[in-house]
């Protein structure tokens, strides 16, 4: 919300108004935080990929395989998607993405209900409290706004930005609902044996069983697969304009095309890189993300840029944002420290 005030005072993007407000120097901080988190999001999309398509062949009776192989796949299939040059042409991908995560969560909703009926509760007691792993569900927590780089996009294209604010309220108090509900039933469904991956802790002892949770598994995979080349688009436009900045701007035509072609081909196999690395920790992965990355562009940049924006307000107004400020400090620093002893 902070954001889009400010957008009012300064059209442009969330890097441009960190320019507009701090210098140019803010605007490069930004657009590497958003490349960064944006990069991550992908890192992490791979190993699930990967992870999940690796175990979903072997339930199908299949070898199992070095995770090389299953990040290979995804690095050769995302290739032709982020060769496009109009984002546009992702609408219906993303469309089909989106039925299949909405048909997985219902069918993992279905379940939750079922073992906590079977069980009369949870199978094992609850922790109220996590000392030992807290940390990293702080970053979790902040990774799961994976979409604040997208906000002034958006808000930017609509036909009624003037509508945008309460259309991001709503959206964000569902998805805030939602989040919190499909943690907990998960937990309160399989209690201490919960997977970091939920779909690991559906049933498979009957036929049925087995074909749901191969076919959900298949659904999100694919749902993953379709979402990736969306998220990575902005860290691809943030190196290119960086690369072309240090080495000079090529001139339009089929050399500029096969230039942005081989940067992209390489973001691409970095994100492939990274995956493999941190293929046996990917709730690490998503920690770090959330906290080094999410964290600034989600609690820290937006306020800073309102108290420059508005000197006029009120000071209970410019304290609101302090501690705004202050808060994602505190959460940047603990939670990167505990991410890292983990790692």
């Amino acid at each position: 919300m902070l954001l889009i005030k400010c957008r009012e005072l300064h059209v442009g993007s969330y890097g441009d108004i960190g320019g507009h407000f701090y210098g140019r120097w803010m605007r490069y901080i930004v657009l590497f935080m958003i490349a960064i988190s944006q990069f991550g999001f992908c890192c992490g999309y791979c190993i699930f990929f990967a992870q999940q398509f690796a175990l979903a062949v072997e339930l199908m009776g299949g070898k199992h395989l070095d995770r090389i192989v299953w990040i290979a796949i995804f690095f050769v299939a995302i290739i032709p998607f982020t060769l496009l040059r109009n984002i546009g042409r992702l609408g219906i991908s993303v469309i089909i993405a989106d039925i299949c995560i909405i048909v997985g969560l219902v069918y993992i909703y279905v379940y939750d209900i079922k073992e906590l009926a079977k069980n009369n509760g949870s199978p094992t007691p609850l922790k109220l409290f996590n000392s030992h792993d807290f940390g990293l569900f702080i970053g979790t927590a902040v990774f799961s706004y994976e979409g604040i780089g997208m906000v002034i996009p958006i808000c930017a294209g609509m036909k009624n930005p003037e509508k945008f604010p309460k259309a991001l309220a709503i959206v964000l108090s569902f998805v805030c609902v939602l989040l919190v509900t499909f943690g907990a039933m998960g937990y309160a469904a399989y209690g201490e044996s919960v997977k970091g991956v939920i779909l690991e802790n559906l049933p498979e002892s009957s036929g049925g069983e087995k074909a749901g949770k191969k076919a959900i598994m298949l659904l999100y995979i694919i749902a993953i697969y379709l979402t990736t080349p969306l998220m990575l688009f902005p860290c691809i436009r943030i190196v290119e304009e960086a690369a072309f900045g240090i080495l000079g701007e090529p001139k339009p035509g089929k050399g500029k095309m096969w230039k942005e072609n081989i940067i992209r081909i390489l973001v691409d196999f970095c994100v492939a890189a990274v995956a493999y690395g941190g293929y046996h920790k990917l709730d690490i992965v998503i920690s770090f993300i959330g906290s080094f990355a999410c964290c600034p562009l989600l609690f820290i940049f937006p306020p800073l840029f309102h108290i420059k924006a508005f000197p006029h307000y009120p000071l209970w107004r410019k304290l609101t944002d302090v501690v705004f400020i202050l808060f994602g400090l505190l959460v940047f620093v603990y939670t990167l420290i505990i991410t890292i002893q983990n790692f």
